[in-house]
C-alpha cells in the first residue's frame, strides 16, 4: 500500500483508498437516543487507524 487517501464520499461516508483500490469504509448514523454509531470496515489494520479519526470528526 503505496497511497492511502480517505476521501468523504457522503455527509457521514468515507472510502479508504490505496493504490485505486477500496481498502476501507466507514459511516456514521444516528440512534434514536441522539448518539452517534459508528461503523467502520477495513482489510487492513493500519487503515484502521487512519480511517478512525475521519470518522469522528464534523464534517
Amino acid at each position: 500500500m503505496n497511497t492511502l487517501a480517505i476521501p468523504r464520499v457522503a455527509e457521514t461516508q468515507w472510502q479508504a483508498v490505496a493504490d485505486d483500490r477500496i481498502v476501507g469504509h466507514g459511516d456514521v448514523s444516528h440512534r434514536p437516543d441522539g448518539r452517534l454509531f459508528i461503523s467502520i470496515d477495513v482489510k487492513q489494520d493500519a487503515v484502521f487507524d487512519q480511517l478512525a479519526p475521519d470518522a469522528v470528526r464534523p464534517p
